[in-house]
């Protein structure tokens, strides 16, 4: 091959190589409303800070880019990303409210399982099969109620109309367990004055109703989302995430 030709050939494959260069080279950016601690808020210095923060850097190192953060206010989110100024939303969102504003969602981050909340001085199911024994309670019309009265002793359910009765019920020795999904009892109950002395069980697992927990959002389409998910489930088999989730999110 003459030395012309091999250039021919040679120089796609170097442009090629520099353009990805480049692409390398070019920040991820995160944009958050930054008003929901401990996901994301502003720290003393004004800066963001928390959970999401903290796992957007670790996807950073883990893909040796640079971070950019910036705020726009809840309804810009969607259009950040989807104008392309920013390339990924982390506030918290799940995987359907992703998809209502017209995004992709990556792989989660953060895990949403269904969970027990239980006295701390009380004893609790070591299984689901050992659940069996205990009085539960769930709200009304919740998938968990739902999933109660399909797989639970129906003697051994009550169900109640809002979440304070529930929990003064557990208080009250009227039931064994609360059922739920799990962030949520974590935030609303056991970070409320009545989740005093109350933990989570050990028991968790999925019903399968929000895609699996949280996520961030991305433009439908995007080219680094495979990478994005990738990175985020590296980080998941490392023990990354299960380290920062306990640093921000204690006891759950």
């Amino acid at each position: 091959m003459s030395y012309t030709a091999a250039m021919r050939f040679l120089i796609p494959f170097a442009f090629l190589f520099l353009v990805q260069a480049a692409a390398a080279e070019e920040p991820l950016v995160f944009v958050s409303d930054a008003v929901h601690a401990p996901f994301a808020y502003l720290d003393e210095s004004g800066e963001i800070a928390g959970l999401e923060r903290d796992v957007a850097d670790a996807i950073c190192l883990a893909l040796q880019r640079r971070c950019n953060f910036i705020l726009a206010p809840w309804p810009e989110l969607a259009e950040r990303v989807n104008q392309g100024s920013a390339e990924l939303a982390f506030t918290g969102l799940s995987r359907s409210t992703i998809e209502h504003l017209g995004m992709t969602a990556t792989a989660p981050y953060l895990p949403t399982p269904s969970r027990f909340a239980v006295l701390a001085d009380a004893a609790q199911p070591e299984s689901l099969e050992a659940l069996q024994a205990f009085t539960v309670g769930a709200l009304w019309g919740s998938p968990h109620a739902l999933w109660l009265e399909a797989n639970h002793p129906p003697e051994k359910v009550q169900r109640f109309p809002d979440a304070e009765e529930m929990h003064l019920s557990l208080h009250a020795g009227t039931i064994d367990l609360v059922f739920g999904d799990g962030l949520s009892l974590y935030l609303d109950f056991l970070r409320s004055p009545l989740g005093s002395g109350v933990v989570l069980s050990e028991i968790a697992f999925p019903l399968g109703t929000d895609g699996g927990g949280y996520a961030f959002a991305m433009k439908t389409g995007a080219d680094d989302l495979g990478l994005i998910s990738g990175a985020i489930l590296r980080l998941q088999e490392d023990g990354t995430l299960a380290r920062l989730i306990g640093q921000h999110l204690p006891g759950y």
